[in-house]
């Protein structure tokens, strides 16, 4: 079983493999701690799930797992809009017959 980062953001999932995060981290540190190797550092960061959380969000960009993370999961289509009075975003427009060029009345 691959251990990986599962990262939630608003229903679409996505898994970063957790090796990828650890050949980061042990990287950096074997190049820059005379104390330790990369092959300590790898296997003491595989083996701390709260040192791979860290190092991901504290030294890493999602460029640098792009290429290896997995979209898993979608959120589900809207069928309808959630309608409450707390909505953000809603706005009165203008519709011409040309929908693409609807302009927002920004009457104040």
């Amino acid at each position: 079983m691959a251990k990986v980062l599962k990262i939630d953001d608003s229903g679409f999932v996505w898994h970063v493999p957790a090796e990828v995060i650890a050949k980061s981290r042990a990287t950096y540190y074997a190049e820059n701690d005379k104390d330790t190797t990369y092959d300590e550092e790898f296997e003491y960061t595989m083996g701390d799930d709260y040192e791979l959380w860290d190092w991901f969000f504290g030294n890493m960009d999602w460029d640098d797992v792009a290429a290896v993370a997995k979209l898993v999961a979608t959120p589900a289509p809207l069928t309808a809009p959630r309608i409450n009075s707390e909505i953000l975003g809603a706005t009165i427009i203008d519709v011409p017959d040309d929908v693409s060029a609807a302009t927002e009345k920004n009457d104040g």
